[in-house]
């Protein structure tokens, strides 16, 4: 429907200002400005890219550090597991040493020393030494989300989960050891060597191995340091994995 009326002039007028406003403007100035406005938008475009360029390379570096670092860790965390492998199983061929003179029924004087030690060093139950603070301190400071690889990530939780339940099994077995250190106080009492200028352990074999107690003691303590020589030797071999597969990733020749 046509136009009439105010209507009408109020729509020519508006024309008429249109024309008034863009008539100065050539084509060439068209271009000049669809070009500004071009630059303007891919500008605005390549500026949000280059942030994020920005943000990825340093994500990159923060990953590529806390790898550096878990990897420097787990070699001093697999040494330490693997020494106290070691430990647990010199534990126990001693204490095999003492069941084998106790079943003989004879201990030569020349292996009281071993005799003893074997004994009552078998309540010793050290701490595994080995924390996850790198990877701790990943997860509370939401740094974990920079490992891409899933793989590594999987290994972490699982070792974490491995140190978590040795905890577990210490706490336990060490809450059981202390029920027989009346057996140690009873048959290796400390007193004054002969010119009471140290202390040394007295010890009577006889009555030692005459206790019917004694050579189940003897083993049970012998299988708490196998237990905890494959466990903790589990928890060096997850580790030794862990450090092998962050040597790829970052690119460490002398991986092992």
């Amino acid at each position: 429907m046509a136009l009439t009326g105010a209507r009408a002039r109020r729509a020519r007028a508006a024309r008429r200002l249109l024309r008034r406003v863009l008539s100065p403007l050539s084509a060439p100035a068209w271009r000049a400005l669809g070009l500004d406005f071009g630059i303007v938008v891919v500008g605005f475009f390549v500026g949000l890219q280059v942030d994020s360029w920005n943000q990825e390379r340093k994500e990159r570096a923060r990953e590529q550090a806390s790898l550096q670092q878990l990897y420097t860790d787990f070699e001093r965390a697999e040494e330490q597991s693997r020494s106290l492998v070691e430990f647990h199983n010199d534990k126990a061929a001693e204490l095999q040493f003492a069941i084998d003179k106790i079943v003989a029924g004879s201990l030569p004087d020349a292996e009281r020393d071993r005799f003893q030690f074997a004994v009552i060093s078998m309540l010793q139950l050290p701490p595994l030494g080995v924390t996850m603070g790198t990877y701790e301190s990943m997860v509370a400071t939401g740094d974990l989300g920079l490992i891409r690889d899933d793989r590594l990530k999987s290994m972490l939780i699982d070792l974490d989960a491995q140190i978590d339940a040795e905890t577990s099994y210490l706490d336990y077995f060490r809450s059981q050891n202390a029920l027989d250190f009346d057996y140690s106080k009873k048959y290796f009492p400390l007193v004054p060597n002969a010119d009471r200028t140290d202390i040394v352990f007295l010890f009577d074999f006889d009555a030692i191995s005459s206790d019917r107690e004694t050579l189940g003691m003897l083993a049970t303590h012998q299988r708490t340091h196998r237990l905890f020589s494959e466990f903790r030797l589990g928890i060096a071999d997850a580790i030794a994995g862990a450090r092998a597969h962050i040597g790829g990733l970052i690119g460490d020749s002398d991986v092992r």
